[in-house]
This record gives structure tokens, C-alpha cells and sequence, in this order.
């Protein structure tokens, strides 16, 4: 697919590019092809895609898969995708942030396996990745396009400037891995980084924290001030200051020990024992 081909197409639909959505369409079919292939067809058999556009991924997804719901928040793009025919295909208008996650796969997939597989617009990956990850243990596996900045956050290890809170928040739920990255003029109208799709898998989690919804308010926490020590950080919670030192010391860790030094695995140690102690 050429630049004039996508022009065409949208001039004849009467179609606008939609900066407020963060529409970038993925030309490359090359790309297209691979991104479909990242995952083993069988999870390609049950398939989600958030933010299709002109359908091209559709196009590709569609071939391989047997069940495949498409969330457009862009009515001019719900139009031109119906028109499209696209078999086994449920369309569903609506922002896919506002969504029971959960009533929407029992509803479309029964208690199938599902996998996501979409280009998604960058300014909302995060939350959508929360969202599906969790909202529902139906999605285990996707494989998303990126900002490829935010990629290498995902998979990032400690000690790296990569770690951060979403380093730490998706190695807990998953194992992710950059599978393809995508230069810019891959795509129309072309953005200003680097992208890369990226496969993520759901993991079972043999260390758990204790309370998750809390666990992930203190990883964010720990990682609000990135030059602070991890004690500062965590003292900003209402526990005194002096407590927390006690427990970095029972722990062995020194005072000017920071978030990103610790692995995800330490963290959930050490969020376990100040929850258990404070309840916060």
C-alpha cells in the first residue's frame, strides 16, 4: 500500500485523519504480514483489535481468524470498515476504555482463549494495557504496536534508564519481548518516533503481592522522583520515615538504594512485608 493509495481511499470515503485519535495507518506490508505471524495461529483463532482504522491489520487478522471483534471509537471508520465485508467480524463503536472488559469477551468469546492483536493509538497504550490485563485473565497473550519508546520501557531491566513503574507493572502480569520494530515511514501520515510491535504474554505469578490494586499504587509511588532514594520515595506514603529505614535495613539494602536498582521480584518482597506491617 502506497501513501497516494490511502490518500485515494480516504478522499473517495469522504474519511478525515483524526489527530484527537491518534490515527497512524500501517502501510507496510511486510509489517502487516509479520505482526499476524508473531503469535502461533492458534491464538490467532480468537481475536480483539482496538483501533483498526482502514482496516489493513483487519485485513491480515481476519485470514487466520475464526472469531474477531473490532473496537472503533471513529464513526466515519465503523462506516468504511462495514462496507468492507470482513467475515466472522463484529464491530463495535465505542471507546474500548469505557468497556466492561470482562462482559465484552464473555458476550463475543464465551470462555474462549482470546488474543488482542492491534496498532494502537500511542497517547492510550498504558491505560489500555492495564485495562486488558487487569480487567480479565480471558486475553493472555497480544501483540501490540507501540511507541517504540515505551517498548523499550515494557522490557525494561533494572539498572537501565528503561525501568520504570510500567517496567515493573507489566514483568509482574507478563513476559514481553520486542518482536518487530517499525521506522516511521511505515506509516501514514508517518509519526515523529520510532515504533515497535511487541509480543506480551501472560505469565502465572509465583511471587504474588498480597494486595495487587495496592501493589501497584506503591510501584508508582517509588518511582514518582527517579533521583530520589527508594526511602524518600516510599516515605511519601504515611509511613515515617524511620520505620522505612528499619525495613530497608532488615532487608539489606542501603539507604541510598533506589527503585530502579531492585528487580521486580525484590519489590514485591518488599511491598509484601511493609503491607502486611501497615495495612496502607
Amino acid at each position: 500500500m502506497k501513501i497516494k493509495d490511502v490518500e485515494q481511499i480516504l478522499n473517495d470515503s469522504g474519511i478525515s485523519v483524526k489527530k484527537k485519535f491518534g490515527q497512524n495507518f500501517l502501510l507496510d506490508q511486510n509489517v502487516l504480514e509479520k505482526i499476524v505471524t508473531v503469535l502461533p495461529k492458534e491464538n490467532m483463532e480468537n481475536v480483539i483489535e482496538i483501533g483498526p482504522g482502514l482496516g489493513f491489520l483487519t485485513n491480515e487478522i481476519t485470514k487466520l481468524s475464526k472469531k474477531c471483534v473490532l473496537y472503533e471509537i471513529d464513526d466515519e471508520m465503523v462506516g468504511f470498515l462495514k462496507s468492507k465485508g470482513f467475515l466472522n467480524t463484529t464491530i463495535r463503536n465505542i471507546d474500548v476504555l469505557k468497556i466492561n472488559v470482562e462482559e465484552e469477551i464473555k458476550n463475543n468469546f464465551g470462555s474462549a482463549s482470546v488474543s488482542l492483536v492491534a496498532n494502537l493509538p500511542y497517547y492510550i497504550t498504558t491505560p489500555i494495557l492495564t485495562k486488558f490485563l487487569t480487567e480479565t485473565k480471558q486475553v493472555n497473550k497480544m501483540v501490540v504496536m507501540m511507541q517504540k519508546e515505551v517498548a523499550l520501557r515494557i522490557c525494561g531491566r533494572p539498572k537501565t534508564k528503561d525501568y520504570n513503574a510500567l517496567s515493573v507493572f507489566m514483568q509482574y502480569y507478563t513476559n514481553s519481548k520486542i518482536a518487530i520494530n517499525v521506522p516511521p515511514k511505515s506509516f501514514y501520515p508517518a509519526p515523529e518516533v520510532d515504533s515497535s510491535v511487541v509480543l506480551i504474554e501472560r505469565k502465572e505469578i509465583t511471587n504474588k503481592a498480597v494486595n495487587e490494586d495496592s501493589f501497584n499504587k506503591f510501584v508508582k509511588w517509588i518511582f514518582t522522583q527517579r533521583r530520589k532514594t527508594l526511602m524518600n520515595n516510599i516515605s511519601k506514603t504515611q509511613i515515617p520515615k524511620d520505620i522505612v529505614k528499619q525495613i530497608l535495613e532488615e532487608k539489606g539494602y542501603n539507604q541510598s538504594v533506589r527503585s530502579e536498582e531492585l528487580s521486580v521480584e525484590e519489590i514485591v518482597d518488599l511491598f509484601n512485608d511493609i503491607y502486611i506491617k501497615f495495612n496502607f
